[in-house]
């Protein structure tokens, strides 16, 4: 996992965030991460996407194991 990951994540816990949110936002990141490497080949490097904060949480957003009623499009 790239190096700025566990710095988002430690952001989370700073903002007061849940033990259980942190923890499903790594679980998130390490799917995405997974899928990534596994499609194109490459290491996913979050530093070449200008608004890393917006981009992590838009790859929690979709997650598909989220409940859908928690879902952006369900509210």
């Amino acid at each position: 996992m790239h190096s700025t990951i566990p710095d988002f994540l430690s952001e989370l816990q700073s903002d007061g965030r849940s033990p259980k949110t942190v923890e499903t936002y790594e679980g998130v990141i390490r799917q995405f991460n997974r899928w990534f490497e596994d499609t194109t080949g490459e290491r996913f490097d979050p530093e070449s996407v200008p608004d890393r904060r917006s981009t992590i949480n838009a790859i929690c957003w979709i997650d598909p194991n989220r409940p859908p009623s928690t879902r952006p499009e369900s509210r």
